[in-house]
């Protein structure tokens, strides 16, 4: 149980600095801003690049990688972690 809830904290550790990276780069691009879709998608395939290429293997991690997991993964990024991201930033930052 304590392992999970390390896991869980690191992971919304993670969630709120993927956000925060990218409110405060949205103050100085306003193109992250005025274009949420665009730049929802771009960060979330920035996000899969820095977390399966610099995060993971730091970690020890050593999972199979496939075309079909990674291109898996990128669509879950983008979906789930880029444009939510981008599009609620851009929804409050008014």
């Amino acid at each position: 149980m304590a392992t999970a809830a390390l896991g869980l904290a690191f992971h919304f550790l993670i969630a709120f600095t993927a956000a925060t990276v990218f409110y405060v780069a949205s103050r100085q691009l306003t193109f992250m801003i005025n274009r949420p879709v665009v730049s929802g998608v771009l960060y979330g395939i920035a996000v899969y690049l820095v977390m399966y290429w610099v995060v993971m293997p730091l970690s020890n991690f050593h999972g199979t990688k496939t075309v079909t997991s990674s291109i898996i993964a990128i669509i879950t990024h983008i979906v789930c972690v880029g444009l939510p991201i981008s599009l609620v930033i851009h929804r409050f930052s008014r």
